[in-house]
């Protein structure tokens, strides 16, 4: 499910550069692209507090997770386009697949919802939202206002994520709080009360290379920086089932007929990357060359001590543990 503006019609060249993402130990500046690539937790920038995308198995707004600029090779979306932000489920929202409220499913994917509400629930909203002629017009206010290049994926266990594409304009704008909207149980999720980065399991802070803070606006700067050497840039990751031979031409990281040792040309690449090389744990997804590879720190995420691709172009979305 996705809604998009200017779309981009013309043909994406496949990129011959993969990138590597390194986080920094300090927050990126107030110009975010000025010495910059994007930041890793924290708020984003440049869209309006109504156009937080929010989740519909809760009702609650999705954890920003990360802000990226792209490579020029990778901005499939046309020039004006030039990177993204990446929302999620956050890690101790994510755990044995998702009870989803099918009114604020409904609510906030479509705006409104067939399904007449209990009189609990009409009570409760009443009280929250101070209005008794639509009890639910807070969320369908926030449905009205979606940003215009929002676009929404769902994972194997029915949580889900959102990506928004942004313009120069956008990623270098202002930070945007999330919306303030009653929550069905009384609390706000973690991740808004003392920050995503904050959030994080107390072993996984030695992967960020400084102390997070607890402030919801806490963020660590990004920089990517071409692979040396990766003969899998602009090739579509496939499996090579054993004959050491793919459609696209893609080679596994890992050599075949030496006992699957990771091939020479791949042990200097990082876990976080732009397109090349796939470092998934278990099968290799379906994703075009546009794809982005992370682990559960950056950002903050339950992915079962797995890792995930974000394929920014098809708008799909996997991940494994």
């Amino acid at each position: 499910m996705c809604t998009t503006r200017n779309q981009f019609s013309g043909v994406c060249m496949l990129p011959t550069i993969a990138y590597d993402i390194e986080m920094a130990s300090f927050p990126v500046g107030e110009v975010a692209l000025d010495k910059d690539h994007g930041w890793v937790f924290g708020l984003p920038r440049g869209i309006r507090t109504e156009e937080w995308p929010l989740d519909p198995v809760t009702g609650s707004p999705l954890m920003h997770g990360f802000t990226l600029l792209l490579p020029e090779q990778y901005r499939c979306h046309g020039p004006e386009i030039v990177g993204l932000s990446f929302f999620a489920t956050p890690a101790d929202l994510n755990d044995g697949g998702a009870q989803t409220d099918k009114i604020f499913s409904d609510l906030i994917l479509n705006g409104t919802h067939a399904i007449k509400p209990t009189f609990d629930e009409r009570m409760w909203n009443m009280a929250r939202l101070k209005s008794s002629t639509d009890p639910w017009r807070a969320y369908r206010s926030h449905a009205a206002n979606k940003h215009p290049r929002l676009h929404r994926i769902t994972d194997v266990l029915d949580y889900h994520y959102a990506i928004i594409l942004l313009t120069a304009e956008e990623i270098n704008g202002p930070q945007t709080a999330p919306p303030n909207l009653p929550m069905r149980d009384g609390k706000k999720p973690t991740w808004m009360t003392k920050g995503a980065a904050a959030n994080l399991e107390l072993y996984e802070h030695k992967n960020l290379g400084a102390v997070p803070e607890n402030r919801i606006d806490w963020n660590l700067a990004i920089k990517f920086n071409p692979r040396v050497n990766d003969p899998n840039a602009g090739k579509t990751p496939l499996e090579d089932w054993g004959d050491n031979s793919t459609a696209s031409g893609y080679i596994n990281s890992h050599d075949r007929e030496n006992n699957y040792a990771l091939h020479g040309w791949a042990k200097d690449h990082g876990s976080e990357h732009i397109g090349g090389t796939m470092r998934s744990v278990q099968g290799i997804p379906e994703m075009s060359p546009y794809y982005v590879e992370f682990e559960e720190y950056f950002g903050g995420y339950n992915f079962g001590s797995g890792n995930a691709q974000l394929d920014f172009k098809e708008m799909k979305f996997d991940w494994a543990c």
